[in-house]
């Protein structure tokens, strides 16, 4: 307020005085110089009408206010508000509290209710540019959409001079920051001396203003930046971040007219002293030492400059000190540089970033030659990790060229292990990103390495660049083509180049685009074996790439699939025909090298290398593998010839006992794929005529089956009685239950066959041999084996013969001709026995041991058709022992039998005898639970009672009184 002693054009104030006065929004309270008149007088207050305006706006003032002026001493802020035109460019506040750039899009002429005509403009809060975000009928525009405009009067103190108030450059729905409200400042009424006002809700004290105006009167901002600038005796960070936060401390309270000026001072000379520290000024710097300044120099920005003009100072600000960093001699900076390029670089990829475009940071990039200084001489083990986000960047945007990848790949070479490994890891980074060129170039990089020289690491750097990037074309081409000459061959490659090779060929080979190359390389792959050429090697590779194919067809009958892959090579190159060729050579190369080492043991044979630098037994098992393959997956059986050959190779003429076990269990697991998949891999009259001439003949020598020799025999024999409908097979799954004293176990289960005769024994094909396997072989396990699967042949024999069958004989019967045909052969060998001992054999002669097995094996099977003949009961038929009373007992019964019948008992006690059979013992706890006695599994501390045991009594088996069951 003015003193007392009032100006004399104030005293002379009267009604129908014209003034310039501050009028103010009555909503939202916005301060505007305009024209008016005094319509009422009341002592020294005046109430001021303003022109071309509602009453309401009208204010009343003190005579003596600061904000009544003479008439036309504001015109300046007032005039311009006149010659706004359609499509100007203006500041306005909106509804939600914010100045905002706007665009006048309509003006138009109303009556108000006082009669006068006032001046509306059409407010629009958006700014039309071409590189706009959004668009409408008129074009693309940076702000708010047209349901947000706003009719105006044109003298309303929301409306302000376009860039004299707004700060925001885009519109948000979401307050970015808190903006100093200083549109009282643009009103004038401080001394234009003055660096400070006072701001609602921020500081009115007299004494903090008066302070920074003392400190403007007397230089200090000027020294600060003073201070700063001076070369000679630089300012450490810590001295630097203070000065910056005592200018920034008072902010909101600078003049905006001197802030305006002194913000863009003090920034420029921030970017200059970044720009021109020595490095022992920067050596302690820090991340936090960075945004701690950032932070300062926002809040000196954010009073004097738009939003997007303070975004584009602090990140300019940012990349000087991140390029200063980055060319530091000291490893901390130049990593803290490097991380925060990167970090500018996401942000432009994420298109988050506030200033940068795509085109000015790549040509910054090469400006200050980051990927020379990253790569080039002054290259560190540190940074080059750090720089891939800088690379894929480029790469992405088609500015990473050959001659960088030369450059980068050429330190690779030239450096130790960790600086390879590091540039490695670079190239596999970049692999997503890669163009086409960039991917070939790669290719004919590794492809320049020396032979000898090419490592596991190569082979993956070459796999991993193309993995998710495969684009077929040349790159492709080239890639699989440089993998294949590296698996197949023949070089200086050690084993593990040579392997890892292999397995990302076929991995590229999975690409789509090389679907129709597939057929080429599997073609390839045989025409190597035809020629005797890395054969080992590339029988793998074709079952790898006809894994590529699709299982089947598919909804297209056209597809190529696996099946269709091999019956094609089959049909063209004669699959089958070249394989075993080629076996055959193998097999007469490794039957020579064996002569040449005659005293070699199995493991020395086994080890052998023939060819393709791999051991014989791995050649061997590999084949397998391949026949195998080829068979399961089409509808290729396998010749009568080829399969008597690998019988006579493998069985008849073996070298070693590993190759025979190897092509037992494929013919069993050929045998098994043809019963689970319904899918025959031999024809049925040549398996039958391959199982009776080479399998079961009497010429056959069974001492020196083995385990996987019976499962072979046996596996036959039911697939050539079945197909003969002499036997039939059910699979069931039978549990498995543990149990202890105190309690029982979870039940697992197993699966197991029943074995059903359509005719007598001896009718089966082979069944002979089956006995002769127990007798002869030496292997006591295989003797067990068979002699149980004999068994199970024996429990299920046919009633009554059906239509066509012989005429069938009791089970009974056939037990009674079993158990003679054994005495009778027992009796045989008990008389050559005696004739050999009367010739003065020894019990040590080889002859001697044979028979005393064939004795001890016999006495066995008669053993075990008599437990067998026990098992579902004894037909009434008692020991002498069981005929007796002996001693009463109590058993404790503990049942675990779930049934679906109800009140099944848990717990029983059954009082018996000594005498009692275990079968009668059965047949108790059958009734009891309500079962049938076969069914009934009776356990005596956590061990089966077996079947065989039935005839025998309680006593006999040592259970007594008392115990549980």
């Amino acid at each position: 307020e003015y003193p007392e002693c009032f100006d004399d054009w104030r005293k002379d104030l009267d009604v129908g005085s014209r003034v310039d006065a501050v009028k103010l929004d009555p909503e939202f309270q916005r301060k505007a110089w305009a024209y008016g008149t005094v319509v009422e007088v009341d002592g020294d207050e005046l109430r001021i009408h303003f022109d071309a305006d509602i009453e309401k706006c009208d204010r009343f003032l003190p005579r003596n206010s600061a904000y009544v002026q003479p008439f036309e001493s504001h015109k300046e802020d007032i005039q311009w508000r006149f010659e706004i035109q359609e499509n100007d460019l203006l500041d306005c506040y909106d509804t939600a509290s914010d100045w905002y750039n706007c665009t006048i899009t309509g003006i138009r002429t109303t009556v108000i209710e006082t009669g006068e005509e006032a001046t509306e403009v059409k407010i629009a809060y958006r700014v039309y540019q071409e590189d706009g975000g959004k668009s409408d009928e008129i074009g693309n525009f940076r702000g708010w959409s047209k349901k947000y405009d706003e009719w105006l009067n044109v003298h309303d103190p929301r409306i302000q001079k376009y860039d004299s108030m707004a700060k925001r450059y885009v519109a948000n729905s979401k307050c970015e920051e808190y903006l100093v409200d200083d549109s009282q400042d643009l009103l004038g009424l401080d001394d234009p001396e003055s660096f400070a006002v006072p701001r609602d809700a921020k500081c009115a004290s007299r004494a903090y203003l008066d302070l920074i105006d003392f400190m403007g009167s007397q230089g200090g901002y000027d020294r600060i930046i003073e201070k700063i600038q001076d070369r000679e005796t630089w300012v450490s960070m810590n001295i630097l971040y203070t000065l910056l936060r005592v200018l920034a401390g008072p902010s909101p309270m600078y003049r905006k007219q001197f802030i305006e000026d002194y913000s863009r001072r003090i920034q420029d000379t921030l970017v200059d002293y970044f720009q021109n520290a020595p490095d022992d000024v920067l050596r302690g710097f820090s991340k936090e030492h960075l945004d701690l300044i950032l932070i300062a120099s926002a809040h000196l920005l954010k009073r004097g400059t738009k939003l997007t003009q303070r975004n584009e100072c602090l990140d300019n600000l940012h990349l000087t000190v991140a390029y200063k960093c980055f060319k530091s001699p000291f490893l901390n900076r130049r990593i803290q540089g490097i991380k925060a390029i990167s970090e500018v670089v996401k942000q432009i990829k994420a298109n988050s970033s506030r200033t940068f475009t795509s085109e000015w940071m790549l040509k910054w990039v090469r400006d200050n030659k980051i990927v020379e200084e990253v790569f080039g001489e002054n290259h560190h083990i540190q940074i080059i990790p750090r720089s891939p986000e800088i690379l894929k960047w480029m790469s992405a945007q088609g500015v990473l060229t050959t001659e960088d990848l030369e450059m980068i790949w050429s330190l690779g070479l030239e450096g130790d292990e960790t600086t390879k490994d590091a540039i490695y890891g670079v190239i596999k980074d970049l692999s997503l990103s890669m163009k086409g060129t960039q991917l070939s170039k790669v290719v004919s990089l590794i492809d320049a390495i020396p032979t000898e020289e090419i490592t596991v690491d190569d082979i993956n750097v070459l796999y991993e660049v193309g993995k998710y990037s495969m684009r077929g074309g040349d790159y492709a081409l080239s890639c699989s083509e440089l993998l294949w000459r590296i698996a197949v061959e023949p070089s200086g490659h050690v084993d593990s180049v040579k392997e890892q090779a292999l397995t990302r060929f076929t991995d590229v080979m999975k690409n789509m685009d090389l679907k129709d190359k597939r057929k080429t390389y599997l073609t390839k792959c045989l025409e190597y074996v035809k020629e005797e050429k890395s054969v080992y090697q590339c029988i793998r590779i074709f079952q790898k790439l006809v894994n590529n194919f699709p299982a089947s067809s598919g909804t297209s009958t056209s597809d190529f699939n696996r099946g269709s892959a091999i019956e094609s090579m089959e049909k063209e190159m004669d699959l089958l025909g070249v394989f075993f060729k080629n076996f055959d050579c193998y097999l007469k190369a490794f039957r020579e090298k064996v002569t040449q080492v005659p005293e070699s043991d199995e493991d020395d044979l086994e080890g052998l290398i023939i060819c393709d630098e791999t051991i014989h037994d791995m050649q061997i098992s590999e084949r397998f593998n391949f026949l195998q393959f080829c068979l399961g997956n089409s509808r290729l059986v396998l010749p009568l010839v080829d399969l008597e050959y690998l019988w006579d190779n493998f069985i008849v003429q073996k070298t070693t006992d590993s190759d025979a076990q190897m092509m037992l269990k494929w013919l069993k697991e050929a045998i098994d794929a043809t019963e689970q998949k319904n899918k025959p891999y031999f024809e049925t009259a040549d398996i039958q005529t391959f199982f009776n001439e080479k399998m079961s003949n009497e010429d056959v020598d069974f001492q020196s089956f083995t385990i996987e020799g019976y499962n072979c025999f046996q596996s036959l024999f039911v697939m050539v009685n079945k197909e003969a409908e002499l036997l039939r097979v059910d699979r069931r799954t039978s549990g498995v239950t543990s149990i202890s004293n105190t309690s029982y176990g979870n039940s697992s289960s197993r699966v197991e066959y029943e074995y059903y005769l359509n005719d007598c024994p001896k009718k089966l094909k082979g069944f002979s041999s089956i006995t002769s396997i127990i007798l002869d072989v030496r292997d006591f396990k295989v003797a067990e084996k068979a002699l149980e699967f004999l068994n199970k042949l024996l429990q299920n024999i046919p009633e009554q013969p059906e239509e066509g069958q012989s005429e069938l004989l009791t089970l009974g019967k056939i037990r009674e001709e079993y158990i003679e045909d054994n005495v009778d052969r027992l009796q045989k060998f008990t008389s050559q026995y005696d004739d050999w001992v009367q010739q003065g054999l020894t019990e040590g002669d080889a002859k001697m041991v044979s028979l005393q097995q064939k004795l001890k094996r016999s006495m066995t099977l008669l053993s075990s058709i008599l437990e067998e003949s026990e098992k579902k009961g004894i037909a009434g038929l008692k020991s002498h022992s069981a005929m007796l009373k002996g001693e009463k007992m109590t058993i404790n019964i503990q049942s675990t039998i779930t049934s679906n019948i109800q009140n099944t008992p848990k717990k029983l006690e059954i009082e018996l005898y000594s005498s009692t059979t275990i079968w009668d013992l059965r047949t108790t706890i059958a009734k009891a639970v309500k079962t049938v006695s076969d069914q009934v599994k009776i356990l005596k501390d956590v061990r089966e009672i077996k079947d065989g045991d039935n005839g025998k009594t309680i006593g006999e088996l040592r259970i007594r009184n008392g115990d549980t069951l």
